[in-house]
């Protein structure tokens, strides 16, 4: 997080420093908008399982992940803050669908996850390149449903995943209206913790732990109103 951290502060002090040299009119991005945007999602899980029960306390540890393509809405409005900057706050909805399996060597033992209905609330101070371009940060709250089922599982596992999400981005507005945004970013979702794992002694006992974390890229189409 430290790194994107710095990636982001230098994108701020590079579109400060550009922009005073820019015949730049923060007027062309202000109001509301809504579009359609299409992407790509991977998202990763680094967890742990522990079973205590084993005559040898057992631990392991492993990484999954998966990468699916997907589509999402975003609405949203902006309000200049000077000749040359605005800020916009929105919210997105992504309905992607992102299911991994894990399972043993034997395929006796299976656990699908499920990553779906991914929604943010964002903040996005942006900096005008030029008088229709526009480059910006993001920071929002992320929320996503997490499933887990299994054939060891007892009951299937249900939550809601909360995170924090950065990006970087561009924005670009025609003359007709059409808002074109791109943008690349991460987000750190609050771990999850699967109980009622059966473990080798045949009880309902065992757990799992992981860190939950998605990265994308995008390219959003839209009309500003």
């Amino acid at each position: 997080m430290n790194k994107i951290s710095k990636i982001i502060g230098a994108v701020c002090v590079y579109a400060l420093s550009s922009i005073g040299l820019a015949n730049a009119d923060s007027s062309a991005f202000t109001g509301a908008y809504a579009g359609i945007s299409l992407g790509i999602n991977g998202v990763a899980l680094d967890g742990n399982y522990k079973d205590d029960t084993a005559s040898d306390t057992t631990n392991s540890k492993g990484s999954i992940g998966v990468v699916e393509p997907s589509v999402g809405f975003e609405i949203g409005y902006s309000y200049p803050m000077s000749d040359m900057s605005f800020i916009t706050a929105g919210i997105t909805y992504n309905p992607v669908d992102a299911s991994v399996d894990a399972s043993n060597a034997t395929k006796s033992k299976k656990v699908t996850v499920d990553i779906e209905d991914m929604v943010g609330v964002f903040i996005e101070p942006s900096f005008n390149v030029t008088e229709n371009s526009a480059v910006f940060v993001k920071a929002a709250y992320s929320e996503a449903s997490f499933n887990a089922s299994g054939n060891d599982l007892s009951s299937k596992s249900v939550s809601d995943l909360e995170g924090t999400t950065v990006a970087i981005g561009t924005k670009i507005m025609t003359d007709s209206n059409l808002y074109i945004k791109t943008e690349v970013g991460y987000t750190e979702y609050d771990g999850i913790k699967i109980k009622n794992i059966s473990d080798d002694a045949g009880t309902n006992t065992a757990t799992a732990d992981a860190d939950v974390d998605s990265a994308y890229g995008s390219i959003l189409l839209g009309f500003k109103f």
